[in-house]
C-alpha cells in the first residue's frame, strides 16, 4: 500500500527518471549492478536497527541518508560517512534537492573513503552471508526499507 502512495508521488511529480523502485531483488549480481548505479541511499526508518544495507552500499561509494537518532544513523557521520537529518519532511525534501544537485559531492562521502582497501574483502564477506539467518534479515531491507535515487 505504501509503494503505491510512492510511486504516485514520483509520477505527479515527474521524478520516474530519478528513482527507482527496486521491488524484490534476490540475484547478488543485480543488486550490484543497482547499488554500483545509484547515488544514494534514502533510508528514513526510525524503527530499523543499524542497517547492514547502509555498509553494503558504502562498499560501492553510495552514501547513506537518514533519520538522526536512529538505530540507521549510528557510525554514520554528517558530511563524511553519510548524511545525517531531522525527521522533518521539509527539511528531508531540502536536503534530497541538496544533494540531488550536488551529486560530486555526494559521491565524495563514504565509508569508502575509510574502508577502500577493504572493499574486496568485505564483498566476500557480504557473499558469505547467504548460509546464514542474517541473509534473510538483509534480504528483508534490501527488498522492503528503501528505495534509491539516482542522477540522470
Amino acid at each position: 500500500p505504501e509503494e503505491d502512495k510512492m510511486k504516485k508521488i514520483v509520477k505527479e511529480y515527474s521524478l520516474n527518471e530519478n528513482v527507482v523502485f527496486t521491488g524484490k531483488v534476490l540475484d547478488d549480481d543485480e543488486k550490484s549492478i543497482i547499488i554500483k548505479n545509484s547515488d544514494l541511499l534514502f533510508f528514513p526508518s526510525v524503527y530499523d536497527t543499524d542497517g547492514i544495507v547502509k555498509i553494503e552500499c558504502a562498499c560501492y561509494g553510495v552514501p547513506t541518508l537518514c533519520l538522526e537518532g536512529t538505530g540507521v544513523a549510528s557510525g554514520i557521520c554528517d558530511n563524511e560517512t553519510g548524511f545525517v537529518e531531522k525527521n522533518d519532511v521539509n527539511v528531508l525534501a531540502q536536503r534530497i534537492d541538496y544533494l540531488s544537485k550536488n551529486v560530486d559531492f555526494v559521491k565524495k562521502i563514504g565509508l569508502p573513503k575509510i574502508y577502500n582497501h577493504e572493499i574486496g574483502l568485505i564483498e566476500e564477506l557480504y557473499k558469505g552471508l547467504k548460509n546464514n539467518v542474517l541473509w534473510a534479515f538483509l534480504i528483508y531491507f534490501f527488498n522492503y526499507s528503501f528505495f534509491i535515487f539516482r542522477n540522470t
